[in-house]
């Protein structure tokens, strides 16, 4: 069992100051940028450890200090000709203005030929999913809150994630949940406006019902990161996936948007709480208005 703190849904708020950040790099960004590869990017000071892990759009490598030993991951991902490649998703310019305790630190990046390298902070526990069997209640509580408060976070920054999911949610040695990959990541805040995004992304499972429908549709950025948040605390409490995705021909889903009784007797409804499932209530409302004004009450 790990030891990560609070274990209730709400404590004290932290504040952290934020604002509305851009994709256009100012000058001090860019040679804050520059003054880090001078420490992170001399290769003859680095030693590939292993491979972390190999995604969609690349991988990530754990590398060392040869002199200090401090371990940083690097993520490399190639860029292609394709629209869906992170050439067009601007991941290191989102993520390099995010400074929060529960939010990945990326100390720089830079292109080499054909690829961005990414070197962010380095989570030694792995992520939520390859933890699953390891978290008790107590521990899915505490990761929750942290979870909501770097979301709540991104929000105030004007960007939605639209990937969340255990698997990008990594836990530092001392329990400390941090949220991870933002090559999905949208802005939803220009010129002081919300406007709303487009494109279905991210992992099915956690695809809020507005996503998942309509690939053409547009929606708005912090009510679908809430949604995922519900499904994952639901998968942290029990272990399981409420469906498969969140679209009325699914059988579990339905019965979730009819509010069947037989829920109460169901896997893994049944293994909740009641106050556990007062918060998936408000977070898997399949009004996205009433989602978002549900959870912003509650808080």
């Amino acid at each position: 069992m790990f030891n990560v703190g609070r274990s209730s849904f709400f404590g004290a708020r932290k504040q952290y100051p934020s604002s509305p950040i851009t994709l256009t790099p100012t000058e001090d960004l860019l040679e804050s940028n520059k003054e880090q590869l001078r420490v992170f990017g001399r290769t003859e000071e680095w030693a590939t450890v292993k491979v972390l892990g190999v995604g969609a759009f690349g991988e990530v490598i754990l590398t060392k200090n040869v002199e200090s030993n401090k371990m940083v991951a690097k993520k490399v991902v190639p860029l292609g000709d394709s629209k869906t490649s992170y050439e067009y998703a601007s991941e290191e310019l989102i993520h390099v203005q995010l400074k929060h305790p529960n939010i990945v630190e990326l100390f720089c990046w830079v292109m080499l030929e054909d690829k961005l390298q990414l070197v962010m902070e380095y989570c030694s526990r792995g992520d939520v999913q390859g933890n699953l069997d390891e978290i008790e209640r107590k521990d899915a509580l505490a990761y929750f809150n942290q979870m909501m408060e770097g979301v709540e976070y991104l929000h105030s920054r004007g960007v939605a994630h639209r990937d969340l999911k255990p698997g990008n949610l990594l836990l530092t040695q001392d329990g400390v949940l941090k949220i991870a990959d933002f090559g999905l990541a949208a802005i939803f805040i220009v010129d002081g406006k919300e406007i709303e995004l487009k494109g279905r992304c991210g992992t099915r499972v956690y695809m809020a019902p507005e996503v998942v429908i309509d690939q053409e549709s547009s929606y708005l950025g912090p009510p679908i990161d809430l949604w995922s948040c519900g499904v994952i605390l639901v998968k942290m409490l029990t272990k399981e996936r409420p469906w498969n995705e969140a679209l009325p021909q699914n059988r579990h889903y339905r019965m979730w948007l009819e509010k069947s009784r037989r829920l109460k007797k169901t896997s893994p409804w049944n293994l909740l709480d009641k106050s556990s499932r007062s918060i998936v209530d408000i977070l898997l409302e399949p009004d996205p208005l009433l989602r978002l004004s549900r959870w912003k009450s509650h808080r």
